[in-house]
């Protein structure tokens, strides 16, 4: 196989994986803004603040448990997998899950010995301690969410969402109509967990076969490189959820569910990019040359995807909130300020991901701590005296440090990754969007406008290709269709590019 064979049969896999995991994320953000309006109906918003404060406690606990097993097994499935090395890959698999299972069963023990003996977090109930070490122990989703990036047969990442969250409508929506409330509530995310888990292991040994035995050579690699990732994200995830938590200290359980709701709605957006430049650690692993290449489209085309839909939230920011009710429209200088973080975190997961892929774990260590440091000190300054918004605003701007920090990186090991392109593509709909605020033009002509200019616009100023479009119908398999509306979209091809 060729060099350029190879290169585009890796973005086949990455926009395929890529599509398919965008598509797990908008089964959990649609089916999770049902599960939140049906169940905020039935028992008011507060439900969502104590609902969120569980939640945000078990995701902190639980990256900090996780020891970066999620990037270092990446990386070496992704290797594995690429040289199809099929004994590496069982390996390491089993080898990480079976320590992921004891850390995080050893932890789960702690926290629900504490809550049984009283010794609590403020604002928190046994009841809510009690739960929340539920959900830490399967905190070891995260070992088969992991299989399935590493490999990238994301699809399956589509259908265990699915499946999941369609048991946490059923359920917990019941229980919180019983009268279960919070508790209701929560346990229905616990069923999502859990069967995440038993679909996970069926899977794993339907394509590895049985468990192997214990390899400490794999935990070792696995752990190692995971480490280079660990403290940041680590830093990453105490600030994103301690931010929630924040929130919930500070100001009480209806503010943290209006910023619980705006902060799901604004990594619903970055996530139109982030799942295409996630699968770039796996992809690039396995590959030997034309990294960067690889790198630098796929970065491209994540922010032409989360661009104008970005610059449509940060000014019209009321308009998918005042769909969740008037309560959460109060949420819309939240929203606007978190969506943001967008482009600045779609660029630096790019850069992360490429370097990390050379085994350079000291350039994502500093690009790790240059973004999430700036957030939690900020976090402590700027949330008791502000609030929700002040916490928004350091989520921000740790986004963009993170991202000075990546330019400066990016720039050292020789990746170029066609800045111009990438400021036009950001410019052209923030200038759409801003000046149809200005005017005041209602929500739904900015809407049409941005999107109309982007798609004339893109391709007139070279941000997108002929090239581009192509490998992107063909990794999306619509070769035939294009074939035969050919004739009729050859004028509106010619006019574009």
């Amino acid at each position: 196989m060729t060099r350029d064979s190879r290169g585009v049969e890796e973005k086949s896999r990455i926009i395929r994986g890529g599509f398919w995991f965008y598509l797990s994320n908008v089964v959990v953000s649609v089916m999770g803004f049902i599960y939140w309006m049906a169940i905020s109906i039935i028992a008011g918003p507060s439900i969502l603040g104590y609902t969120s404060a569980i939640v945000s406690l078990s995701f902190l606990i639980n990256g900090v448990a996780s020891f970066g097993v999620n990037y270092g097994l990446q990386r070496f499935l992704g290797l594995s997998y690429g040289s199809g090395d099929v004994v590496a890959l069982k390996k390491y698999f089993w080898s990480t899950f079976y320590v992921s299972l004891a850390i995080y069963g050893i932890v789960s023990i702690a926290l629900f010995t504490l809550g049984v003996y009283g010794y609590l977090l403020p604002g928190f109930t046994r009841e809510m301690m009690v739960l929340a070490s539920i959900m830490v122990f399967l905190g070891v989703n995260i070992v088969f969410q992991s299989f399935y990036v590493g490999i990238v047969k994301t699809h399956m990442l589509t259908l265990v969402n699915f499946i999941g969250n369609s048991i946490r409508l059923f359920l917990g929506i019941i229980l919180v109509y019983l009268g279960f409330s919070w508790i209701g509530a929560t346990l229905g995310y616990i069923a999502t967990l859990l069967v995440s888990i038993v679909i996970g292991l069926v899977y794993a040994v339907y394509l590895l076969g049985r468990p192997t035995g214990f390899s400490l050579t794999c935990v070792k690699d696995v752990y190692v490189a995971g480490l280079a990732s660990w403290i940041p994200f680590v830093i990453m995830i105490v600030g994103q959820w301690f931010g929630v938590l924040s929130v919930y200290g500070y100001t009480g359980v209806v503010e943290t569910g209006v910023y619980y709701i705006s902060f799901t709605i604004a990594n619903f957006v970055i996530f139109i990019g982030a799942s295409l430049v996630q699968l770039l650690l796996p992809v690039l692993s396995g590959m030997v040359d034309g990294r960067k290449r690889l790198a630098s489209w796929v970065m491209k085309i994540s922010i032409v995807l989360v661009s104008p839909l970005s610059m449509f939230l940060v000014f019209y920011p009321e308009t998918i909130l005042g769909f969740l009710g008037e309560k959460y429209i109060g949420g819309a200088s939240l929203l606007s300020i978190l969506v943001l973080s967008g482009i600045p975190v779609v660029a630096t997961l790019a850069i992360n991901n490429l370097v990390y892929a050379y085994g350079m774990y000291s350039r994502v260590l500093g690009i790790g701590l240059a973004q999430n440091i700036p957030r939690l000190l900020l976090y402590l300054l700027l949330t008791p005296v502000y609030g929700g918004y002040g916490t928004a605003i350091a989520y921000t701007i740790g986004s963009f440090t993170g991202l000075a920090f990546a330019a400066i990186t990016s720039y050292s090991v020789g990746f170029r990754a066609g800045l111009q392109s990438l400021v036009k593509a950001v410019i052209l709909p923030a200038t759409i969007a801003s000046g149809l605020y200005i005017l005041g033009a209602s929500w739904y002509f900015a809407l049409g406008a941005i999107i109309a200019v982007v798609v004339i616009g893109y391709p007139k100023l070279g941000v997108v290709t002929k090239s581009d479009v192509r490998e992107l119908v063909k990794a999306l398999y619509l070769e035939d269709y294009v074939k035969k509306m050919y004739p009729l979209l050859k004028p509106i091809i010619d006019y574009l590019f």
